[in-house]
């Protein structure tokens, strides 16, 4: 196990990325290492799934796509890992319209941040810096760097 990220960075500790299209899944994962976040990457719901639940050190935030082919929808990957731990940060991330992707969900679920894409860089790191310091204890400052490129 590696040490607990620190209490005044909130862009600290280790990230699952889940994006079913490679070069948006890279672009983000390579911009959130450039701000200080380990990100390990899984391109579906299933393979997040066996990421989770081998994983030797906490994950601090799950940022996923909302639709994804496959067995596992990002949505029901949030519910699995949420059953599992309630205190992990979650982002959605979708191209689909919002609005029609909160039809039948649970409160806790509808109230999930979300990121519109495409987005740019700098607007996936703020999402995941609001994400990160919105979960931690309000003590937490937001401090960290930025990327340029967008997605």
């Amino acid at each position: 196990m590696t040490e607990a990220p620190s209490c005044e960075d909130p862009l600290a500790g280790a990230v699952l990325l889940v994006e079913d299209e490679t070069f948006i899944r890279k672009l983000a994962a390579r911009a959130l290492e450039k701000v200080g976040l380990k990100v390990v990457q899984a391109s579906d719901g299933v393979e997040a799934m066996e990421i989770w639940r081998g994983r030797t050190e906490p994950f601090r935030l799950l940022l996923t796509d909302i639709v994804m082919p496959g067995l596992l929808s990002g949505r029901a990957l949030a519910r699995e890992i949420r059953r599992e731990d309630t205190a992990i940060a979650i982002g959605l991330m979708s191209a689909h319209d919002p609005t029609l992707l909160t039809k039948g969900l649970e409160t806790w679920e509808r109230e999930l941040p979300h990121l519109q894409k495409p987005f740019a860089i700098e607007e996936l790191v703020e999402f995941v810096r609001r994400t990160l310091t919105q979960a931690a204890p309000p003590s937490q400052p937001t401090t960290g760097g930025e990327a340029s490129r967008n997605l």
